[in-house]
């Protein structure tokens, strides 16, 4: 049901309302007139109008309750969409987030294999250090023994 739906029904029972607060005193105007058939048309339109109220109220009640249930559906129907959105997205980020563990890791490996090499050369530096050291000493003593 739409929003008319509802609306009518509430006009329905607004209308059915006021023709009900206005019962007495249209009854005393008709007894007052002497308009009797309208005072028979009255008593008999007097027991039939609570139950149009109450029926009237149903209506609203049940109009009301459609909405309800057509706003449920549609933010299932929308939350539905998003969660297909969502999955989408983490499918994506997921692809992603994969591409980027194996370039973090390539370069960790590159990272690491470079500070392997620069610790090899660094140890290749301190030998050949160490050797000069040994050739310079070398060196001094034949120095000193030819002199």
């Amino acid at each position: 049901m739409e929003q008319t739906n509802y609306e009518d029904a509430l006009l329905e029972l607004q209308n059915l309302e006021r023709e009900q607060s206005n019962f007495t005193s249209n009854l005393h105007d008709a007894v007052t007139a002497g308009n009797y058939p309208e005072v028979v048309k009255l008593k008999a339109r007097a027991s039939g109008l609570p139950h149009e109220i109450y029926a009237a109220r149903i209506a609203v009640a049940a109009a009301l309750v459609q909405q309800l249930r057509d706003s449920q559906i549609s933010a299932s129907s929308r939350l539905a969409i998003a969660k297909e959105e969502s999955k989408k997205i983490d499918s994506r980020v997921a692809s992603q987030l994969s591409v980027l563990n194996t370039e973090r890791t390539k370069i960790n490996d590159e990272a690491y294999s470079g500070l392997v090499a620069v610790e090899s050369i660094k140890n290749e530096i301190l030998k050949l250090d160490r050797e000069l050291t040994d050739a310079q000493k070398k060196l001094s003593e034949l120095l000193e023994i030819a002199a």
